[in-house]
């Protein structure tokens, strides 16, 4: 659907109604049955009344079941009038088209029942209820790509001041980098590591978009860069106190972190050192 139709807030502008019988698929539609709709809130009230109107017609046309009618007889003029409007045999009539939305952001099986439920038992015609789901659908799409552009904006100022940093500078910039993303590999899990060294950062980190594939923000990298010149100090930094200049870091640290595991890190980042 044409997006102009709406406007900021999301509701409709005059030119909707010029080509709703278009948008709905339907030429004999009376306009001015939807024409102070605004928005989708007032277009379930409009369709209401709608249906309540078309309910009185078919009522004149259908014969009501007479007095002594049974349950049956009743049950089966109701789902008549039903079907005569529209109405699926059941939740699982209504399409529920979720192509327009991007695939990992389709709702699950149990919200779409929902949808499904909502309009069986407020008795939605199929052709309603499907066309009022494809234009949540065309919204919801508007409003993830948006979404989705305003993060991607956001990462690339990101990555420019990174890159504009001054204490990145030249070749500051591949020393600090790799001193990060070597940081995270020794101390990530295997899939960390899977993605620095599939993306190819590594080689070369100051690629945006294999930073991105690396699963990295700019600012990520820059933490970690920090991280990683921090350990290389022989300043130590105690939990509490105030460091003596005589404090032998690679001590103090196996004191404070005495699991087996962080030990060995120490050792190996003191022999590289």
């Amino acid at each position: 659907m044409d997006m102009t139709h709406f406007d900021e807030e999301g509701n409709f502008n005059d030119s909707l109604y010029d080509n709703l019988p278009t948008l709905l698929e339907d030429p004999d539609l009376n306009v001015e049955d939807y024409r102070n709709a605004g928005s989708i809130d007032k277009l379930f009230k409009n369709h209401y009344n709608l249906s309540k109107k078309l309910g009185q017609k078919l009522e004149n046309v259908i014969q009501k079941p007479g007095e002594n009618a049974t349950e049956e007889e009743i049950a089966e003029y109701n789902k008549t009038l039903m079907t005569e409007a529209g109405l699926p045999d059941n939740a699982e009539g209504y399409a529920m088209n979720q192509s327009e939305i991007p695939e990992n952001m389709r709702m699950s099986t149990e919200k779409e029942a929902k949808w499904r439920n909502f309009f069986f038992e407020n008795n939605v015609p199929k052709s309603m209820g499907d066309k009022i789901f494809a234009m949540y659908a065309t919204e919801l799409k508007a409003d993830i790509e948006a979404h989705l552009k305003a993060t991607s904006e956001a990462y690339d100022t990101a990555h420019k001041a990174l890159t504009e940093d001054k204490d990145w500078a030249g070749d500051k910039f591949l020393e600090k980098a790799r001193a990060g993303l070597q940081l995270l590999r020794e101390c990530g899990g295997d899939q960390v590591k899977k993605d620095i060294d599939e993306s190819g950062i590594y080689d070369s980190p100051g690629d945006k978009e294999k930073l991105k594939k690396a699963g990295l923000h700019p600012e990520d990298l820059k933490f970690y860069a920090n991280l990683a010149e921090r350990t290389k100090s022989s300043k130590f930094i105690p939990s509490s106190g105030t460091p003596k200049p005589e404090d032998d870091v690679t001590k103090a640290a196996r004191n404070m972190y005495t699991h087996k595991t962080s030990q060995e890190l120490i050792d190996k980042r003191q022999a590289r050192l």
